[in-house]
């Protein structure tokens, strides 16, 4: 048995109704599809580095960087790692990264202060801050922050891109 069985005493009128009916099912159903990756989408966390909320600004002083991380998106995340890297790829952070496994809400921020392994970067320094997180559902997520140090220990972020 096939999707559609025409048969010699079938009228043009069925025919036409049959396949009517068909591409009316293909079409309503189409909308459904398309949503699917939208509804995974909607609980899908966006994780950015910001402000810390007793400093100003960002701060890369006194052998650590304190920042805060915020959830824009609107799923649960679980942070899993952040680095500070070079751009031979090099994790200026100390290890193990203490806030690992902290779940940050949507729409909810964490502070974070983490020690850098190596001396305090100078003024007009490029870095690449990564952030790792995983949603409820278990998908991974990176998104990839790029920080310039400006003076006194100040830095501050030129774009987010989730990677």
């Amino acid at each position: 048995m096939g999707l559609l069985h025409v048969s010699p005493d079938m009228t043009a009128g069925e025919l036409f109704v049959a396949l009517a009916t068909l591409a009316l099912a293909y079409f309503a159903g189409w909308p459904v599809r398309r949503t699917g990756g939208l509804v995974e989408a909607l609980d899908r966390p966006f994780v950015v580095p910001t402000s810390h909320s007793w400093v100003r600004g960002v701060r890369i002083e006194d052998g650590a960087l304190l920042c805060g991380l915020q959830n824009l998106g609107t799923g649960l995340a679980v942070v899993e790692v952040v680095q500070l890297l070079t751009s031979p790829r090099v994790d200026l952070l100390d290890k193990p990264f203490a806030y690992q496994g902290h779940a940050i809400a949507p729409g909810g921020s964490v502070d974070i202060r983490s020690l850098l392994s190596t001396g305090e970067p100078g003024a007009g320094t490029r870095f690449l801050m990564r952030t790792g997180y995983i949603s409820v559902s278990g998908e991974c997520y990176v998104t990839d922050s790029v920080v310039v140090v400006e003076k006194d220990g100040v830095a501050k972020f030129g774009g987010h891109r989730l990677g």
